[in-house]
């Protein structure tokens, strides 16, 4: 597939392990006044610390956060930053994780309507005691969710904002991607989900 441009835009992989296994997340931020390698840098440490600071909270001290890549989706072959955690740094919780592929769903809105228009977020590294049956308590999940909405408001303070990328519109290919703003990111409900790819041997 030929470069498809993302205007203004940074990428940040997110990325943790879980009892041996890579997980990640993955963030795009746009930057209004345009990218150049200071601005890439800035996006992988912004990104980071909030990790740090906020996301991390919630979650198992089995889910270790190791790095940030964060890449230039603006032009071919855009510049590369890395934000690397200090070792040991886990989650907040001492309790247990669930394994790898139970995943917490978070949806995030925008104020456009369609599938182009919309993301999600899945939260692995859930607490133990946080869940029952097939879903997480009520509170947790909101608390999870709001983990996402502090990096909105983290991002609106340095100029910068969450999106979705979308590359494809009615089923076609687009020449420059659109974005998304994200204005919420909600718990359309506390049912566990599953992602089989995070389970060992299954993934990266």
């Amino acid at each position: 597939m030929a470069f498809q441009p993302v205007p203004n835009t940074v990428q940040c992989d997110a990325i943790f392990m879980l009892f041996g296994q890579i997980i990640e997340n993955v963030y795009h931020v746009f930057v209004p006044d345009g990218v150049d390698a200071p601005t890439i840098q800035d996006c992988a440490d912004v990104i980071g610390h909030w990790v740090e600071d906020t996301y991390l909270d919630n979650l198992s001290s089995n889910l270790t956060f190791l790095r940030v890549e964060a890449k230039n989706l603006s032009i071919a072959d855009g510049g590369e930053a890395v934000y690397l955690a200090a070792p040991g740094t886990v989650g907040g919780s001492a309790d247990a994780s669930e394994p790898g592929n139970v995943a917490f769903c978070v949806s995030l809105k925008t104020a456009e309507s369609g599938r182009s228009h919309r993301g999600r977020k899945y939260i692995s590294g859930l607490a133990v005691s946080q869940r029952v049956g097939n879903a997480v308590l009520p509170a947790y999940g909101a608390a999870l969710a709001d983990s996402l909405n502090t990096l909105l408001t983290v991002l609106e303070g340095v100029a910068k904002a969450l999106v979705i990328v979308s590359r494809i519109q009615d089923g076609i290919t687009l020449v420059t991607a659109a974005v998304t703003p994200v204005t919420s990111a909600v718990a359309v409900d506390f049912n566990i989900d599953s992602q089989r790819r995070r389970l060992n041997g299954r993934g990266t």
